[in-house]
């Protein structure tokens, strides 16, 4: 499968995954918060991925975090920690450990989205643990 074609099976898994919460909302559970949010530049070499999804539910105070890295090497979307800042954004972290390429360990990857909903501006970073660089990248999220 070539690049684009992992992209492209990795977006519909992204949407598959906020489909299904769309479904236990309107089911009468628990009503988590999606946030679908996108980054359009391409930067850290693909460890922020185009489109993430989180969700939060308030009443459990539980987070599910989905994208195509998350997907790729993991195969389902994983449990995130959430917290509401003192200026009103709402910052959502995960870690990504454990990953094999190739038979080679990678990194430990840190994650930390924060989102402003007074206007929907939305920032990434992701830092591989123990290496100096720091990957970043703005975009928006809509909240569902």
């Amino acid at each position: 499968m070539g690049h684009r074609d992992q992209q492209e099976h990795q977006l519909k898994r992204v949407l598959a995954f906020a489909v299904f919460y769309i479904v236990l909302a309107t089911a009468g559970f628990a009503k988590p918060v999606l946030y679908d949010c996108a980054f359009p530049k391409d930067v850290g070499g693909g460890w922020i991925a185009p489109q993430i999804v989180a969700s939060y539910d308030a009443e459990t105070g539980t987070a599910k975090i989905s994208d195509g890295v998350i997907l790729h090497y993991l195969g389902q979307p994983i449990d995130g920690k959430v917290r509401v800042l003192t200026d009103g954004k709402i910052e959502f972290r995960w870690d990504l450990k454990n990953l094999q390429n190739s038979g080679q360990n990678l990194p430990i990857f840190e994650y930390r989205l924060r989102f402003n909903p007074s206007n929907n501006k939305a920032r990434i970073d992701a830092t591989p643990v123990g290496y100096s660089n720091k990957y970043q990248s703005s975009g928006v999220c809509k909240k569902s």
